[in-house]
């Protein structure tokens, strides 16, 4: 298995605290939760496409190497 649990959990809880934390900073508490989940949703999507693609890029990498 390329992935152990713990790598994937991390993983989960990077994502989810990464796209919290930008849709705090960019988008601000809204008085709606609607909004609020939407732009939490879109936060998720630009953190799952940068973040998570940059993290197994370093984790293939490695492998390829040995490490």
């Amino acid at each position: 298995m390329i992935f152990r649990r713990v790598e994937i959990e991390d993983i989960i809880i990077a994502t989810l605290v990464l796209g919290f934390s930008f849709e705090v900073a960019y988008f601000g508490f809204k008085n709606n939760l609607i909004n609020f989940i939407y732009f939490y949703g879109l936060s998720i999507l630009a953190v799952l496409t940068a973040f998570v693609g940059h993290e197994m890029t370093h984790k293939f990498a490695a492998i390829r190497h040995n490490y």
